[in-house]
Parts: C-alpha cells; sequence; structure tokens
C-alpha cells in the first residue's frame, strides 16, 4: 500500500509542536526551520508517477535537503541568499497557478488486460486519457459497464475497436476492467473517490466514448450528478440499463436494434428516450414523485401497459421498463 507522506508530514508537524510546547521553545521557530522538509515529501509522494521525471524528483528531495542541513552547518554558496527563502515559496506558487507539475509528458500506461492501453497527456489540473480497447479475436458480443459521476458523459460514434475513448478528468484515472470471452465484459469506472485526485482549483470531467458497431452490445450506465448523452443510433443494442441521479439524461435507440430491453431507474433526474418513428413501443413502470410522458410518443393504454400500435409486427421492437422516484420520464420519436 502507498504512503501518505501528506499523513506522515501532518505527524511530523503536530509531533514538533507538541515537543517544543513541552520544552518551552517557540514552536514556529521549529517549524521555519524545517519547512524544507516539504520539498522533501512531495518529491517521495510523488516518485512512482510515471508522467514526471525523476530528475525532477531528485531536485525536490536534493533542495530540501540542502536547504535543512544549512541550518545545522553553513553552507558558503547560501550565505546572504537565506533570507530570502520565501521567494521559493512565491516561485512555487507561481509555477502551480501556472499549471506546471514536474516536466510532464505523455506516457502510455496499460490500463486493463488483453491489450488495453491509455495514451496519457498530463498537465495543469487536468488529464487527457485516449484510451483504446481492441476488439479480440471470437468475441460475438459485449456488456459495458460505465461508472461516472459529475460531469459530461457522450456515448457517440463507431469505432474498429470495442472501445475508444478521451477523457479529459481532474478525478483521477479511470479504473478499467475487461474480461475477456465469446461475451467480453468491459468496465469503465471512475476513480474511487479514496484514491482518486483531491486538489484545490477548479475541477472537470468531460467523457467522450465509441463503441464497435458490428457485435451485439449491452449497456449498463450507472450516472450521478451530471449531463448523460447516449447516441446508440449506430450500434446493435440489446439493453441498456441506466440508472440516474440528480442530471440530464438521453438515450437514442436506432433502427439497428431488432430487439431493445431500456430498464431505467431515475433518482431527481429528468431522462428523455428517443426511439425511431416506426419502431413497437411498449412501456410500464412506476413513479412515486416523478412523471412519465408517453402519450407524446404515440403509446396508449392496453391493461397494465403502454403500447403502440402495430407494436407485434414492427421490425424493430423497444421494450421500456421504468421506475422514477423523483424526476420525470420522456419518451419521442424521430
Amino acid at each position: 500500500m502507498k504512503l501518505n507522506w501528506f499523513g506522515v508530514l501532518l505527524i511530523v508537524i503536530g509531533v514538533s509542536i507538541l515537543a517544543a510546547m513541552s520544552l518551552g521553545h517557540d514552536w514556529f521557530n521549529v517549524l521555519i526551520r524545517f519547512w524544507p522538509v516539504l520539498f522533501i515529501i512531495r518529491a517521495m509522494n510523488n516518485w512512482e508517477r510515471i508522467d514526471q521525471t525523476k530528475t525532477f524528483q531528485v531536485s525536490q528531495m536534493a533542495l530540501g535537503s540542502v536547504l535543512i542541513t544549512d541550518n545545522f552547518v553553513s553552507i558558503p554558496a547560501l550565505e546572504g541568499v537565506w533570507q530570502y527563502w520565501p521567494a521559493l515559496l512565491v516561485l512555487a506558487g507561481l509555477y502551480v497557478i501556472a499549471g506546471g507539475n514536474g516536466h510532464f509528458k505523455v506516457r502510455k500506461v496499460i490500463a486493463g488486460t488483453n491489450g488495453t492501453t491509455a495514451h496519457v497527456t498530463t498537465g495543469g489540473g487536468a488529464s487527457n486519457y485516449h484510451i483504446v480497447k481492441e476488439l479480440a479475436e471470437g468475441v460475438q458480443k459485449a456488456a459495458v459497464n460505465i461508472g461516472f459521476n459529475a460531469g459530461k458523459l457522450t456515448v457517440e460514434g463507431r469505432s474498429p475497436h470495442l472501445m475508444e475513448a478521451d477523457i479529459k478528468t481532474t478525478m483521477g484515472e479511470p479504473d478499467i476492467r475487461y474480461a475477456h470471452g465469446a461475451v467480453a465484459e468491459l468496465k469503465v469506472r471512475q476513480a474511487e473517490i479514496g484514491g482518486g485526485v483531491i486538489g484545490w482549483g477548479e475541477s472537470e470531467n468531460s467523457w467522450n466514448m465509441k463503441f464497435n458497431d458490428s457485435i451485439p452490445l449491452s449497456f449498463d450506465v450507472e450516472a450521478n450528478a451530471g449531463k448523460v448523452d447516449l447516441d446508440l443510433t449506430d450500434y446493435v443494442v440489446e439493453s441498456v440499463d441506466l440508472e440516474g441521479n440528480a442530471g440530464k439524461f438521453t438515450v437514442r435507440v436506432g433502427e439497428k436494434s431488432p430487439d431493445v430491453a431500456l430498464n431505467l431507474d431515475v433518482n431527481a433526474g429528468k431522462v428523455t428516450i428517443y426511439v425511431p418513428a416506426a419502431a413497437g413501443l411498449i412501456a410500464s413502470g412506476s413513479a412515486a414523485l416523478g412523471s412519465v410522458d408517453l402519450e407524446g410518443a404515440g403509446l396508449a393504454k392496453d391493461g397494465g401497459v403502454w403500447k403502440s400500435p402495430g407494436y407485434d409486427g414492427a421490425e424493430v421492437k423497444v421494450k421500456l421498463m421504468y421506475s422514477v422516484n423523483v424526476g420525470k420520464i420522456t419518451v419521442k420519436r424521430y
């Protein structure tokens, strides 16, 4: 497990203050003498990051070590310079504001098994990921699981691969899992809060994804507090499971999908479903404090369900199951 050096820093500062108070010394002077340890701690905390050069990390550790040593042993080269040490903090602050973070470079990381790669460019606050998951030989179908929070998710367009994704985020590297087989399982999830990047400043989270259009796909999407646009008209879709919480969601299915199951669970959100004009549509579900608009899609009540005329003979059939707690579902034709 990676050691949290910021936690170590808090412990060191706390122990220093307690010791100084117990021994009758001015704790502020103690901190002034040892503040350069911040450079060492930062370098150690980022040592395993492959998007930063080791030269930069070593330089930080060397600077911190020299400044601390100067408190106990006179270093001639620093004579007359020490009184201007706060300028280092000013320069460091300007460097961070300008988006610097230690000579960032493009890196290639293994993001999953069986050839999944991500080309990542980092700099400033956000990281830009271009993720490619190859379509393995023998895959006949794929189940796609997407976990997304607070931002904008767009699924649109075709790819020769199983998946291509461009993700720009300040919320940590996405967690990608892949299981190979006749029915492949691909999971792309938001970084866990405990393992993500938590920093100051404005946050950003934008996902643009596209998938293969030659094999049947099933989508399971969990989205919280964001805007989600799923344009699935280019794909052969078997099912879409969408759990939407406090956001705005759009799902569009096309004529390439002869039989689609849409399962919606909406909590404090707004969902708009678009289905082809000629598609047969049947819908059923429950709405607690929410609302469902089906009449605009040409549906009429048929027993306990809503059903479009000619449903049984339609070449494209869409089965909608919904549960609305606080929100609204609207179905439209195009």
